[in-house]
């Protein structure tokens, strides 16, 4: 699962990494970031999620993991303060 984990960590756009926590729940929210972990394998793309009426997306087992190991390592807080000190530098 690890070396899963590090493949797509591998492959994905830092930005849309940040946008993980917005697909913990169901959503109909496609964007940019939907597709690409789409592409990655972090959300099931059979049905792009569930079927209710409307098309949905959720993170699959392993976009959850993933989200877990992120914020277990408080990545998310981490990186917003990097993007703001970068911000701030021009």
């Amino acid at each position: 699962m690890m070396l899963r984990l590090v493949s797509i960590v591998g492959r994905a756009f830092i930005p849309d990494l940040k946008e993980l926590p917005r697909y913990l729940e169901e959503t109909e929210e496609f964007t940019i970031a939907s597709n690409s972990f789409i592409n990655l394998g972090l959300i099931d793309n059979e049905t792009g999620g569930y079927w209710k009426g409307e098309p949905t997306v959720v993170l699959n087992e392993v976009g959850r993991i993933l989200f877990l190991i992120l914020d277990e390592n408080e990545w998310f807080e981490s990186y917003d303060a990097q993007e703001r000190i970068n911000y701030e530098n021009y």
